[in-house]
């Protein structure tokens, strides 16, 4: 009988030191790609942030400079120094006192008593400055005749802008202009009666007669514009702007700071350079603000979310060098100083 003898094969697999060293080097992989990602991540939402933030900069200026190059405009009569005839019941109210092209208040707090009413919704965001811009519209429509002073002027067209019953509007040639309430209309003309639109805060016209028989000329719709900062639905400080009285729109959110200076022409030169520039409060009467030529508008806007940057972060604004930004948000300040075209005559 033959006798088996049993043999030994070496060992097959891992060993416990080997599966251990495999282990960790996965730990130090897998967490060498996990940093990756969140410094990447970390890296887009700061690059996206920026852009939001860079984009709603220009974008917010962009909204007050077209609006400041166009204060005081009437159409052909803005090259006229006679001021328009305003023909409405209530021509010294807020908004509709073109008198004054331009105005603002500084450093108002978040119940201001708006002592003029601009009617604007509370609260603010305190601590900013308001300003309010009165204009004619960019775009007019050609009056073609009219018999008297009192008859309807008879328009090109009603189309581009649509002239509504109640809007108030310009009526302008190249000597003068008349700010009276559209009382009626059709495609092709408009009226101005006495009264009517009087639940409006016009109060409706207060006379049918029109300074003059605008035989040529065009017709505008008016504009009063106020900008100021508030807090929006998801408590974000954001520019927000009021036209004529209807309800307040929200322009560009981030936007935290907006302060406004205003430059004077105070010895009235051929140039009509601004000599100084001043806070709102240092203006106190409509002779004073019609010394206004040019406006500085200055912006402090911030990234929408926080924890942005990897540290606290200090900035500069309106003459301090040393606010804290303890929400680790990103700021910039964006300014501008924008001269007024119709006040250069």
């Amino acid at each position: 009988m033959m006798a088996f003898a049993a043999i030994k094969k070496p060992s097959a697999g891992y060993t416990l030191i080997e599966l251990m060293l495999a282990m960790l080097l996965g730990i130090f992989l897998i967490t060498g790609l996990v940093q990756i990602f969140i410094s990447s991540k970390q890296s887009y939402r700061m690059q996206e942030s920026l852009s939001r933030l860079q984009e709603s900069g220009r974008f917010a200026l962009d909204f007050i400079e077209r609006d400041l190059r166009m204060a005081g405009f009437r159409g052909c009569a803005s090259k006229s120094k006679t001021m328009p005839v305003n023909a409405l019941v209530n021509k010294t109210a807020y908004i509709y006192n073109f008198s004054t092209v331009i105005q603002g208040y500084n450093n108002v707090g978040a119940n201001w008593a708006d002592p003029d009413g601009t009617g604007i919704t509370k609260p603010l965001v305190g601590g900013n400055d308001v300003l309010t811009i009165r204009r004619a519209g960019d775009d007019g429509v050609q009056i073609t005749g009219v018999a008297n002073a009192t008859a309807p002027l008879k328009l090109a067209r009603n189309t581009v802008p649509v002239l509504n019953v109640c809007d108030v509007v310009v009526a302008a040639d190249c000597e003068t202009a008349t700010i009276f309430q559209i009382t009626s209309n059709d495609p092709n003309s408009i009226t101005h009666t006495q009264g009517g639109c009087s639940t409006t805060p016009t109060g409706g016209n207060a006379v049918a007669k029109l300074d003059k028989k605008y035989a040529e000329g065009s017709l505008y719709k008016f504009f009063t514009t106020t900008y100021f900062i508030k807090l929006n639905a998801n408590q974000q400080p954001s520019l927000y702007r009021r036209v004529n009285a209807n309800a307040d729109e929200e322009l560009i959110e981030g936007v935290e700071q907006m302060q406004v200076q205003y430059g004077l022409d105070t010895d009235a030169d051929t140039g009509r350079n601004a000599n100084t520039y001043v806070n709102a409060n240092t203006i106190l009467t409509a002779a004073d603000w019609a010394k206004v030529v040019s406006v500085r508008v200055s912006l402090l806007v911030r990234t929408i979310e926080d924890n942005i940057a990897s540290e606290t972060l200090n900035y500069r604004y309106n003459g301090n060098n040393n606010n804290v930004g303890t929400d680790r948000r990103i700021r910039r300040v964006f300014t501008t100083t924008i001269a007024l075209r119709n006040k250069l005559f």
